[in-house]
């Protein structure tokens, strides 16, 4: 279970910043791999965790300047462990603060395997509706709302992918004109040649040397320039 992400300030020791904080269970950091980098995760078998405890991740830590966070109190929990830094929100975004709380939410997030899942949803479904007549069921895929919050990369990339055969199509059209070319200018010096008994393997590298010199330079100039492009 969890609850959405709001922001709020928070004080610890009479400093006061603006963090993110959001309520989970003690299934979530499982869940969602999340390592735990200092103290202890949430339990069930602790009821006093929902009213006197939190969690907080590095980037609060730092904000902070908490050296040795466990046991210092934001508003009245107490801090009972550090997870690591995540991305909660789009990757477009720097981590910010966040304080977690052991809470109940109005979303519940399930695990379930790829194989059977209109079964698997079914059954969730008719669990929900058994135990909650008249239950609004709705649901959604993590991958799905993933999706939604780089759907502008994607579509670059599909883009990009369509312009870069296009372009790879241009230029072995270019390479094959260059070598027809090149062929065509040459035909005396292969008749020549032949005659003199040039076998085919000598004849080949005569034509291809000059292009494989091409793209080698080219490859040489391309490599670097798309990395860097690619890396900003």
């Amino acid at each position: 279970m969890s609850g959405g992400f709001a922001k709020s300030p928070q004080t610890i020791d009479d400093f006061t910043k603006l963090c993110y904080k959001f309520n989970v269970d003690a299934d979530y950091l499982d869940l969602y791999k999340i390592r735990l980098k200092n103290g202890r995760n949430f339990s069930p078998d602790l009821r006093t965790d929902m009213t006197e405890s939190c969690m907080v991740n590095e980037e609060a830590c730092n904000v902070f300047g908490l050296e040795n966070p466990l046991g210092k109190t934001i508003g009245d929990r107490k801090i009972v462990g550090v997870v690591n830094n995540f991305n909660y929100t789009s990757l477009h975004n720097a981590i910010e603060p966040l304080v977690i709380y052991c809470g109940t939410g109005k979303v519940a997030q399930i695990k379930i395997a790829p194989v059977r899942q209109q079964e698997t949803i079914a059954f969730i479904k008719n669990t929900c509706e058994s135990i909650s007549p008249g239950f609004e069921w709705d649901y959604t895929f993590l991958d799905s709302r993933i999706k939604d919050l780089y759907r502008s990369e994607l579509s670059l990339k599909n883009s990009t992918t369509i312009y870069s055969f296009i372009a790879l199509i241009i230029a072995l059209l270019g390479l094959f004109g260059l070598t027809l070319f090149t062929i065509k200018k040459r035909t005396k010096e292969v008749s020549i040649r032949k005659l003199h008994g040039a076998r085919l393997n000598d004849t080949f590298w005569l034509f291809a040397r000059e292009q494989t010199r091409i793209v080698v330079i080219s490859n040489i100039i391309a490599i670097p320039l798309t990395i860097l492009v690619m890396n900003q």
